[in-house]
């Protein structure tokens, strides 16, 4: 073993579990944080000292000083990163065009077509209509555009040909306007690749330049929503496990799974342990549970301990980390999913029959709250109320797990250890 170490974060509920401010949290000069997966459908939230930084496509330890990649199981929206890059630039950040920020030359491309497919047939389940999964599914299908078939003036123009001809046999193409031109299509990627081709390098030439860094591996949406693993149909286009090996290999390896200390989702699709009423308002208002790319309100529910063990069978994690802790201090009383039901009959895992998702009924036991007491400005899981420390030995006995990260504010600063 090198001495060197990769650390992999990844969501355990329906994303939005706080991994930004966790990958934000561990990142330093000297780590590599790398995107394996998913695209601009992914929202990180990073707060510095009340400066707000919210990014969709560059890796969240940039905000710090980390250096940055994105790797080929991304979909890049170009127009995206163009528009993030300037972001950060106005709040002060400059990503230089070197070995602190690189982009995989065999990413796919989210194109205009991608994103006008995605708002015609995919409003049902929910999703950002940001392209992700018609560019996804052109990869599959092999029909995809990449960063070097862009380079390539004659590959670029026979990508679109063999994209457009698929495309034109559905209706939405008469609503296309000039997005559907060739010629047009052709001018746009390659003015967008204009801004982003000195960031991209091959796939080869990024390993070579990190292969002397720690790496940190800043997972996307969360295990529920992974093609594989989630509530399908209602979920992403990627899988939030796979990362490649390469990055591991070499390097001591530990597996972080984040977590809320209740749940959320957005859009469409199972929630068992959704909350109807008052206390759904008092956790989105407090937790400011707003999509940060849809902007969308976020559903919120209580803590599902079921869904949680689920995941955690699927993905081994070393240890967990919890976030918004602080958000359940005005609770008298909390409720916590530890069994379902469906027509009478118990279910110890989560089911993967769609209609059976959408009608189990959650048994909940309900544990004492800290209403009163404060678990903001706390830097030792002691010193936290003692109904706070009760509801956290409570989680690790059922899920047979040692949480030792908790975030216990929103800013970069409110993150503790318990061990």
């Amino acid at each position: 073993m090198s001495g060197l170490s990769a650390t992999s974060l990844i969501g355990l509920q329906w994303g939005d579990e706080g991994k930004g401010k966790i990958v934000d949290h561990l990142s330093h000069d000297n780590i590599v944080v790398i995107r394996y997966q998913g695209g601009s459908n992914a929202g990180h939230t990073i707060s510095v000292d009340g400066k707000i930084f919210k990014l969709s496509v560059i890796p969240s330890g940039i905000v710090k000083g980390a250096k940055a990649v994105i790797w080929s199981g991304v979909v890049l929206d170009q127009l995206c990163l163009i528009e993030e890059l300037d972001y950060l630039r106005s709040l002060g950040i400059i990503v230089p065009d070197d070995s602190s920020f690189m982009i995989a030359n065999n990413c796919h491309v989210v194109t205009p077509l991608h994103k006008v497919f995605d708002k015609s047939y995919n409003y049902s389940i929910g999703t950002t209509n940001r392209g992700i999964g018609p560019c996804y599914s052109d990869k599959v299908s092999r029909r995809g555009i990449r960063l070097c078939d862009i380079a390539n003036d004659n590959t670029l123009r026979d990508c679109i040909d063999r994209m457009c001809r698929f495309y034109q046999c559905f209706s939405f193409w008469n609503k296309c306007g000039e997005i559907k031109d060739q010629e047009f299509l052709y001018n746009h990627l390659k003015g967008l690749y204009e801004h982003v081709e000195p960031y991209v390098k091959h796939p080869c030439d990024i390993l070579r330049k990190i292969k002397e860094d720690d790496i940190l591996l800043e997972g996307a949406q969360g295990m529920m929503l992974d093609i594989d693993n989630g509530t399908y149909p209602f979920v992403t286009s990627s899988s939030v496990l796979s990362y490649p090996d390469v990055f591991t290999k070499d390097r001591a390896v530990k597996r972080v799974g984040v977590f809320k200390a209740y749940t959320t989702r957005v859009g469409a699709g199972p929630f068992p342990s959704e909350i109807r009423g008052e206390d759904e308002g008092t956790l989105r208002m407090i937790g400011q549970e707003f999509g940060t790319v849809s902007n969308r309100d976020r559903r919120c529910g209580w803590l599902d301990l079921v869904q949680l063990r689920h995941v955690l069978s699927l993905c081994d994690v070393d240890f967990l980390c919890m976030t918004k802790i602080d958000v359940l201090d005005v609770f008298d009383m909390l409720k916590v999913c530890v069994g379902y039901k469906y027509q009478g009959v118990q279910h110890d895992d989560f089911p993967y029959d769609t209609n059976i998702q959408t009608k189990i009924e959650p048994e909940y036991i309900s544990i004492s709250g800290w209403k009163g007491y404060s678990t903001k400005n706390i830097n030792h899981v002691s010193d936290l109320p003692e109904n706070a420390q009760s509801y956290i030995r409570f989680i690790e006995s059922y899920l047979n797990k040692s949480i030792k990260i908790i975030s216990n504010g929103p800013d970069r600063e409110d993150v503790f250890y318990t061990a």
